[in-house]
């Protein structure tokens, strides 16, 4: 294996490793607590979504001169997509916030990805099997990014949505006065009185 492609592979590694150690810590907490906190999803997506972004970098410039410029850009960009779900998730901001945050991050790093120096540099510079392992890089950012960003928007705005209206069996039922006086309504004068089945109760006669 050549020098150059050792820094990118041990970071492939390491995002490996980390996001399965993290997974399995998440399964462990919910199987003992039957409940995720946030501070646990947040823990592993802190240090995956950075780290994939930083593999993605020094894998093209593996293959030719990328601009240090675009490793800060995309890295502090990475950052702050992650924060900014996790302050609109704690309620340190709203959550539509928080996530068109870093929707418009995620973006970003996709089009530096796709349309940026990385992308042009891997066309221009990189053989077929350098350009396949960029392609599966970028879908696996893109595709599990995705995945995420839909989960996440189903259950903060969507779900905040269906919250805010009151169920129908849950509502107090309306009844109208006249249905109140009424002797056999449950709520007029024989409320509560159970007469046992067979048996009819006479209404007292009136005397001359």
């Amino acid at each position: 294996m050549s020098r150059r492609w050792k820094l990118a592979l041990a970071l492939a590694g390491i995002v490996t490793l980390v996001s399965g150690l993290h997974y399995v810590g998440a399964a462990s907490v919910w199987i003992e607590t039957g409940k995720m906190t946030i501070i646990h999803r947040y823990i592993g997506w802190a240090l995956t979504l950075p780290l994939l972004v930083v593999t993605l970098y020094f894998y093209a410039r593996a293959v030719a001169h990328v601009p240090v410029g675009i490793f800060w850009r995309t890295l502090v960009a990475a950052i702050v997509m992650v924060l900014a779900r996790y302050m609109g998730e704690a309620g340190l901001m709203h959550p539509a916030l928080g996530f068109l945050i870093a929707l418009a991050l995620w973006l970003y790093i996709l089009g530096e990805a796709y349309f940026g120096a990385m992308s042009e540099k891997m066309a221009a510079h990189g053989s077929d099997t350098a350009r396949r392992g960029y392609f599966w890089l970028r879908l696996i950012m893109t595709i599990g990014w995705a995945i995420l960003s839909a989960v996440l928007l189903h259950r903060d705005l969507l779900g905040q949505r269906r919250a805010s209206r009151p169920a129908r069996h849950l509502q107090p039922r309306r009844l109208h006065q006249p249905d109140r006086l009424r002797p056999d309504h449950p709520g007029g004068r024989h409320a509560g009185r159970h007469e046992p089945e067979g048996l009819t109760v006479a209404a007292p006669s009136r005397r001359d």
